[in-house]
């Protein structure tokens, strides 16, 4: 949890400001994050909860209603009991707290990362700033989703260095996902809306010129004309991507991860993509190798 000096509890109120009820590990409150995006981000600090025990917990605010964001950031913190209480990740507890300047009172934007004792030991206050002002250029461009998967990409990084626990799986589908880059994150949530659409133009669109599709049990096929043709009629289910490992260089890049449908527990199978970068900075699928968890039988 939150530990502080001046520990706030209950329903914490201050110059009018009351304290919100969580609605989960992102709060956006300011109503500034997509919703692919919103999931995207529940679903990597649900990973990250799981892998190190600590809790990031990320909150937008139409205002700072006559707080400064520290203190606005602190209290939050400090109601909700952000952190775990004991364990590895004693007090490692972290309040992400934006408020965008289209809606602050004083026509400026605040990024604020608040952390708990625990996590200050491995996130000093110098570096949450450096994070927030990384930023900056997407806040500048009103891409709050963006600029959140950023942050909390960062933050990841230095719980996963202070606080996983070494991974010893013993089944496959245990792997843990991994947090990826926005721009990665991007082409797995336009594959998951248009497979949920049954968009084959929109799927299509997302692979190159000479994409390569390989599914279980189908001829491989190249080409977008090829592609239409295999994805024609697929599609509709409520598909579920994470990423278990990724990497990228330039213009070049590879992701491997897991799918699955819903909220059915377990992976229904594993995904490898290698991927290209285009001149307007996209990531596109050069190819796309899938298969199932289960054996052929």
């Amino acid at each position: 949890m939150f530990a502080y000096a001046d520990v706030v509890c209950g329903q914490s109120r201050s110059n009018g400001f009351t304290v919100p009820k969580a609605v989960g590990s992102v709060n956006d409150y300011a109503n500034v994050i997509p919703d692919s995006t919103r999931r995207s981000l529940s679903d990597s600090l649900l990973q990250l909860k799981n892998r190190t025990e600590g809790e990031v917990v990320v909150v937008t605010r139409a205002t700072l209603e006559g707080l400064d964001a520290s203190d606005m950031a602190r209290r939050i913190g400090t109601t909700w009991g952000v952190g775990a209480k004991s364990g590895r990740a004693k007090n490692a507890g972290t309040i992400v707290l934006l408020i965008p300047k289209e809606t602050s009172t004083d026509g400026r934007g605040y990024c604020r990362i608040e952390l708990g004792d625990g996590a200050n030991v491995f996130i000093p206050d110098s570096v949450a700033m450096s994070i927030c002002v990384a930023a900056t250029p997407a806040f500048r461009a009103r891409k709050y989703g963006e600029a959140l998967q950023g942050i909390v990409l960062a933050l990841s990084k230095r719980y996963d260095a202070q606080l996983a626990a070494p991974v010893r799986a013993t089944m496959i589908d245990t792997l843990p996902s991994v947090p990826l880059p926005p721009a990665l994150d991007r082409v797995l949530r336009d594959y998951e809306r248009a497979w949920r659409a049954r968009d084959v133009s929109a799927l299509v669109a997302l692979f190159t010129e000479d994409g390569f599709v390989l599914q279980p049990g189908r001829a491989p096929a190249r080409g977008r004309a090829a592609l239409a043709r295999v994805y024609a009629g697929q599609g509709g289910g409520a598909l579920r991507l994470r990423a278990l490992a990724y990497a990228h260089a330039d213009t070049v890049g590879y992701l491997i991860g897991a799918y699955g449908y819903g909220d059915a527990p377990g992976d229904e199978g594993k995904f490898t993509l290698t991927l290209r970068r285009v001149r307007d900075g996209r990531w596109l699928i050069a190819s796309d190798m899938d298969n199932g968890s289960k054996p052929p039988g």
